[in-house]
């Protein structure tokens, strides 16, 4: 379930990266920016793969992270820093690059040392401690309530939406039924949901969006 919340939440941040381009190119010239970055990002990997094979540098690591250096979390900010930058500069979402840093990090982690060396618990402390609730602030900021509530239609809006999403996202779950816990296959079905979700809203609001 993880695993397919996780490839909803990438497959939304590529169809915005695609669709709603920063930049404000076209689409196909998105696209060739994204798998040139995509090429970049998988360069960046193979360097760190190749790394990690050194001995003497992992014997090091290992040491320093038990350190007040804690070289793993600096490694980790290093690398986050660069992929959202490089996001950035090919004018795609700056969440893709944190996203592919965080997916590097656990991809190269073959031996469990991020979880040994206690850095997974550092760099979720950090995540849920700081960048987070800096995140909402700013969400919260700038959303633009006196538009959201400024016609009946749009406040009916806000209800229905919701009420649309967990029937989106509830519905699935009777297909599981028959296998799993009823728990369990709600569980499943709302990240089923979330699925079907990301495969479809994208499509709509481009035809919402396109010329009539």
């Amino acid at each position: 379930m993880i695993a397919g919340a996780s490839l909803a939440d990438l497959a939304t941040v590529i169809l915005l990266s695609l669709f709603f381009s920063s930049s404000g190119a076209s689409f196909e010239t998105t696209l060739v920016l994204m798998l040139l970055f995509l090429g970049v990002v998988a360069v960046v990997g193979l360097v760190l793969a190749g790394a990690r094979g050194s001995v003497e540098l992992k014997a090091t690591v290992m040491r320093l992270q038990r350190t007040s250096a804690q070289i793993g979390v600096r490694i980790a900010f290093l690398l986050l820093v660069v992929l959202v930058y490089m996001s950035e500069e090919f004018g795609l979402e700056v969440v893709l690059g944190a996203f592919l840093a965080g997916a590097m990090v656990s991809l190269l982690d073959r031996e469990g040392a991020i979880r040994a060396t206690g850095l997974q618990e550092t760099l979720e402390g950090i995540g849920f401690g700081v960048f987070i609730p800096i995140f909402f602030v700013v969400s919260g900021v700038r959303l633009d309530l006196d538009t959201l509530f400024s016609s009946f239609d749009t406040i009916v809006l806000v209800p229905l939406t919701v009420i649309a999403l967990l029937v989106v996202r509830g519905l699935p779950a009777f297909v599981y039924g028959r296998f799993v816990p009823r728990r369990e296959a709600l569980a499943a079905g709302l990240v089923t949901g979330g699925v079907i979700s990301v495969l479809v809203f994208p499509a709509v609001a481009l035809r919402l969006l396109g010329p009539t």
